[in-house]
């Protein structure tokens, strides 16, 4: 009769352990299926993210592109740059005492101004050669990448012939030049 319970109790112990032995498959099983969906959702945000950030460059140099043309037709129809009565209009009489002023270079959250009569020649506007020269530059900072945009303006200056004051007025460009990064 030993024997018979012996052999009972070592059955029911070879039970006991094989039924363990899946429990314990069964949670591994689940551990490792739930491992899989945190790594999966892990990855897919990491998708997401890198797919919602990678306009972000573009984004911005557009909003720059966009904040240069709107700060370039306020300069133009501005008092400080512009002729009295007269829509897009730069006064280069304005502009030449203008860019004597360093504190106009640091006014701006621009790269460069510049304001260029159309024509063949590019000298550089000073005290010494006005009128004969082709370029006025407001703010001159000549870092790299840099991306200009420009609208048409007339650059009119006071001219004095004959006892009488008149405009002489010529076509030109108002250029903002911003960063690109």
């Amino acid at each position: 009769m030993k024997t018979k319970k012996s052999q009972l109790k070592i059955q029911k112990s070879s039970d006991f352990c094989l039924f363990n032995a899946k429990g314990q498959l069964k949670i591994k099983q689940m551990s490792f299926m739930l491992l899989a969906v945190v790594l999966f959702f892990i990855i897919a945000g990491l998708f997401f993210l890198s797919f919602s950030f990678s306009n972000l460059k573009g984004k911005v140099s557009e909003l720059n592109q966009e904040e240069s043309i709107s700060l370039a037709a306020r300069l133009a129809g501005s008092t400080e740059f512009g002729c009295v009565g007269k829509d897009y209009c730069i006064s280069t009489d304005k502009l030449l005492v203008i860019k004597s002023m360093p504190a106009y270079s640091s006014l701006f959250d621009v790269s460069r101004i510049e304001v260029q009569k159309i024509g063949n020649q590019s000298r550089e506007c000073n005290f010494g050669n006005y009128p004969d020269c082709e370029v006025f530059k407001i703010t001159n900072n000549n870092d790299s990448n840099q991306i200009s945009t420009s609208i048409f303006a007339s650059l009119c200056r006071k001219e004095y012939e004959n006892g009488n004051v008149y405009d002489k007025c010529e076509l030109g460009k108002l250029l903002v030049y911003y960063k690109q990064l």
